[in-house]
């Protein structure tokens, strides 16, 4: 807990900062795309990753050309398959994401390269197991082993590519680092998300 504040506390220190020392401008965003997740067990575990749809609308507070505060609203799914004999366990986790991330971006001509990093906050929607032999399957509701809130960190690249002098598209690429442990109730084991994720989409300048 005192690790989440710390991280609020300092973002909230840079937005004063900034709001105080420049012109703010507002940029809403849209933005869609794919991620592939997995998570780290200790003790040790063999997972492998899986695919899914990202979604979500973000906003962007720019406070001078190079410095911004990017935060919004994504649907992100996680989660793992793994195998114990001829069963194959199939965990599909659903969050509702809320990323609080500073931008520095170089402002070129028609383009921005920009890079990103913060805390993220995810919210568990729903938390599923799907076993399977190959021939039956049986889908069981795993949401009271699972925290309701999972903690981590994003990194990541991304390029905005001007279309008008209000509206923009940009491809981003993003790597998420969980720091929860998500396992509720299971003591001397530790489960945490991570995943990478490509998305793109469209900003407006308000």
């Amino acid at each position: 807990m005192d690790f989440k504040r710390s991280i609020l506390i300092l973002f909230l220190l840079f937005s004063a900062y900034s709001a105080s020392h420049a012109q703010l401008s507002v940029k809403l965003g849209i933005e869609g795309g794919i991620s592939a997740s997995n998570v780290v067990i200790t003790p040790t575990a063999t997972t492998d990753p899986k695919t899914g749809p990202v979604f979500g609308a973000s906003v962007d507070l720019n406070f001078v050309k190079i410095l911004s505060v990017s935060t919004g609203v994504f649907y992100v799914p996680k989660g793992y398959t793994a195998k114990n004999g001829n069963i194959t366990f199939n965990e599909k986790f659903t969050y509702l994401e809320v990323p609080l991330l500073v931008k520095v971006g170089i402002p070129l001509i028609l383009i921005k390269p920009y890079l990103l990093a913060g805390p993220s906050f995810g919210f568990n929607l729903s938390a599923e197991e799907v076993q399977s032999n190959g021939q039956q399957t049986a889908t069981v509701d795993i949401s009271n082993k699972i925290e309701p809130m999972d903690t981590g960190i994003l990194l990541g690249a991304g390029v905005d590519i001007n279309v008008s002098k209000k509206s923009f598209v940009f491809v981003q690429a993003a790597f998420s680092l969980g720091l929860s442990n998500i396992l509720k109730g299971v003591p001397n084991v530790s489960m945490k998300n991570y995943g990478f994720r490509i998305t793109g989409g469209l900003r407006f300048n308000l």
